[in-house]
C-alpha cells in the first residue's frame, strides 16, 4: 500500500513538473533528441570494437581498420558537440523553470490569507522557495538528462545484444531486473529520509528567524544557552536525518554493484560454453561483453541516479504543498474594485469562529481567549460616513479580531459587512485594501530607507507629501536626526530605532496613504504621553472627514469621539 503511495506520488510530482517545462517545450524537445542521438552514439563504439576483432580475425585489408577507426574518432567528436550543446540547454532551461516556479510561488504566497502565514514559520517559506527550489533546479540541469540518458542507453544496448545473440541476451536480461528490486527496496527510505532531512533544515531556519528577530526578548531572558543547546540539537537531527538518507543511498550502490558482478559470472561461464560449442564467434563474444560492460553500469547508475530523484522528490512535494494550499480568503468572482467614497460600515449579524476555515487558529491570534471557539456572534455595528469610533475592552474579547474583518484579513463564519452599501466581499482584495490605512500595534519597517518605508503604500508620493505625513505623525523631529535624514536604511525591522521611532513611522505611512477609513490598533501603546498628545491631535485634525476606528487601553487619550462601543459588553455593543 505505502509503494502505491509513493508511486502515485512521483506520478502526480511528474505531472505537476512537466507544466512548468510546457513553456519551454521547444528547447526541452531539442534537449531529449539530441540525448537519443548521444545515446545511440555512445553505444556504437563496442559495434566498432566487433567490426574490428572481424576484420582483424579474417585477415581483410588493413584500409578497413583504419575507416573503422576513423570512424570512431568521428563519433566522438560528433558526441561531444551533442554533450555540449545538451549540457548548456539543459542548464539554461533549468534556470528558467527555477525562475517560473519561484515567481509562482510568491504569486501564491501573496494570495494566501495572513492565517498561513502564522500557521508557518518564514524560515520554513523562504527555505521552500530558495533551497527546495534550487534542489530541483539542480536535479533537472544534472540529474535528469544523466536519467534520461542512462535509460536510453540501456534500451539500445539490450536491443543490440539482443540482436547479437539472443539466447545469451534473454540469461543478462533475466539478471537485470535484480538492480530493480534492489531500487525498489530503497527508494521509500531514502524518499522518507530525505524528506525528513529537508524538514529538519527548514525547522532550523525557521527557529533562527525567531531567534533574530526576537533577540531583545531571548537576551532579557539570558537564554541564549538554552537557544545554543536547541540549535545544536536541530542540526544533530538534520545531520542524522541527512546521514541516514546517504547511507541508504550508498546501501543502495553497493548492493546494485554486488548484483551486476553475480550476474557478469553468470555471463561469463555461459558465453564461453556457447563459443566453445561454437554457438557464437569470438568477435560477437567480445562486443557482447563490450555491451554488458556498457548496460550494467548504466543500470547501475539508472538505479542510482533513480534514487536521487526520490531524493529531489521530496523537495518537490514541499514545493506543491504551497502551491496547493488553498487561500482562506478568496476573491469572489465578478468583485471590482469599486472605491470608497464616504466611507460608511455595516455589520450585520456577523459572527466569528476560530478553527472554521477563514480564520486563525486561537493559538496563533494574540486576542484569542482561554478556550478559543466562537469569539462572537449575531454582531451588529453601524459606523456612520465620517465618524470617529473608539473600541474599547479586555484583552482577548476579539476588538483586533473584528478590525481585521474589514479589509478581510478573514472572513467572518456568518453575517456580513457592507462599506458604503456595498458588501466587502464584492470589492477585489487590492481596491478593499488599497482604500483602508491601517496602522497596527507592532509597525513592521522593511530594511529599506526611510522614505521608501513611508511610502510603502504610496510609492508615487513626492517628498513634501512624506514630509507632511511625517509631521502629522510627529515623526519629522527624530527623522532630521538620522545619519542620511530621509535617506537612512533603517535596518530589518527597523532595529535601528526605538520602538516609539518604529510606531510614528508607521503612522506617517498610513497618513500619507489618505484613506477614507483608517483603523488605528492600539498605535499608539508605545509612544509617550506628549508624542501621543501631539500625535492623536495632528490625526484628529487631517481625519476630520474620514471614518476613523480607534481600538486603545487609553481611552482618555481620545476625548472627542462620535461613538464609543465598549467591545465584550452586550448591552454597549
Amino acid at each position: 500500500m505505502r509503494q502505491n503511495t509513493i508511486e502515485n506520488e512521483h506520478a502526480s510530482v511528474l505531472r505537476e513538473f512537466l507544466y512548468f517545462l510546457r513553456p519551454h517545450k521547444l528547447t526541452f524537445g531539442l534537449v531529449l533528441f539530441l540525448s537519443v542521438l548521444l545515446s545511440c552514439l555512445n553505444m556504437s563504439v563496442p559495434y566498432a570494437l566487433k567490426l574490428a576483432v572481424d576484420t582483424i580475425t579474417a585477415r581483410e585489408h588493413f584500409h578497413r581498420l583504419l575507416l573503422i577507426a576513423g570512424g570512431v574518432l568521428a563519433v566522438y567528436g560528433i558526441k561531444n558537440v551533442c554533450y555540449y550543446v545538451t549540457k548548456s540547454r539543459i542548464v539554461a532551461l533549468a534556470e528558467h523553470v527555477a525562475l517560473d516556479l519561484r515567481v509562482e510561488l510568491m504569486t501564491h504566497l501573496h494570495r494566501l490569507s495572513v492565517t498561513y502565514y502564522q500557521q508557518n514559520k518564514p524560515g520554513q517559506i523562504s527555505s521552500r522557495i530558495i533551497q527546495d527550489v534550487e534542489s530541483i533546479k539542480e536535479f533537472l540541469s544534472s540529474e535528469f538528462i544523466k536519467l534520461f540518458l542512462n535509460a536510453l542507453m540501456i534500451v539500445v544496448g539490450i536491443t543490440i545484444i539482443i540482436v547479437i545473440n539472443p539466447v545469451l541476451a534473454g540469461v543478462a536480461l533475466m539478471l537485470l531486473p535484480l538492480d530493480v528490486v534492489i531500487y525498489r527496496i530503497f527508494r521509500g527510505a531514502i524518499t522518507e529520509s530525505a524528506r525528513a532531512a529537508k524538514g529538519e533544515v527548514a525547522n532550523v531556519s525557521g527557529d533562527l528567524v525567531e531567534q533574530f528577530s526576537g533577540v531583545e526578548t531571548l537576551k532579557s531572558a539570558a537564554s541564549e544557552k538554552k537557544e545554543q543547546e536547541k540549535f545544536a540539537f536541530s542540526m544533530q537531527r538534520g545531520m542524522n536525518a541527512k546521514l541516514k538518507e546517504r547511507r541508504f543511498y550508498l546501501w543502495q550502490k553497493v548492493s546494485a554493484d554486488m548484483v551486476a558482478g553475480l550476474s557478469l559470472m553468470v555471463l561469463f561461464i555461459v558465453g564461453g560454453y556457447m563459443v566453445f560449442e561454437e554457438h557464437l564467434t569470438t568477435a560477437e563474444f567480445v562486443a557482447f561483453y563490450a555491451y554488458i560492460g556498457l548496460l550494467y553500469p548504466e543500470v547501475i547508475k539508472l538505479v542510482s541516479d533513480m534514487g536521487k530523484f526520490s531524493s529531489a522528490t521530496a523537495s518537490f512535494d514541499r514545493v506543491y504543498e504551497i502551491l496547493h494550499t488553498t487561500p482562506d480568503v478568496e476573491e469572489k468572482p465578478g468583485a471590482r474594485p469599486h472605491r470608497i467614497r464616504k466611507g460608511a460600515i455595516e455589520m450585520e449579524n456577523v459572527s466569528f469562529a476560530y478553527g472554521n476555515g477563514n480564520g486563525v487558529h486561537p493559538a496563533m491570534d494574540p486576542e484569542s481567549g482561554p478556550g478559543g471557539g466562537l469569539l462572537f456572534s449575531d454582531l451588529n455595528i453601524t459606523v456612520e460616513a465620517g465618524e470617529h469610533v473608539l473600541i474599547s475592552g479586555p484583552s482577548g474579547c476579539g476588538k483586533s479580531t473584528l478590525l481585521n474583518l474589514l479589509p478581510r484579513f478573514y472572513d467572518p463564519l456568518s453575517g456580513r459587512i457592507l462599506i458604503d452599501g456595498i458588501d466587502n466581499k464584492d470589492y477585489t482584495l487590492a481596491a478593499l485594501r488599497a482604500q483602508i490605512g491601517f496602522v497596527f500595534q507592532q509597525s513592521f519597517l522593511f530594511n529599506i530607507s526611510v522614505l521608501e518605508n513611508i511610502r510603502y503604500a504610496r510609492p508615487d508620493a513626492d517628498i513634501s507629501q512624506v514630509r507632511t505625513a511625517a509631521e502629522l505623525a510627529n515623526a519629522e523631529d527624530f527623522i532630521q536626526k538620522l545619519p542620511q535624514q530621509y535617506m537612512t536604511t533603517i535596518g530589518e525591522g527597523g532595529v535601528q530605532l526605538s520602538y516609539g521611532e518604529r510606531q510614528r513611522i508607521g503612522l506617517a505611512r498610513a497618513l500619507l496613504k489618505n484613506p477614507r477609513i483608517m483603523i488605528l490598533d492600539e498605535a499608539m501603546g508605545a509612544l509617550d504621553p506628549d508624542s501621543r498628545r501631539a500625535v492623536i491631535g495632528n490625526i484628529m485634525e487631517v481625519a476630520q472627514e474620514r471614518t476613523m476606528l480607534i481600538v486603545t487601553h487609553y481611552p482618555a487619550s481620545f476625548p472627542e469621539m462620535d461613538k464609543v462601543i465598549h467591545f465584550g459588553d452586550d448591552e454597549s455593543s
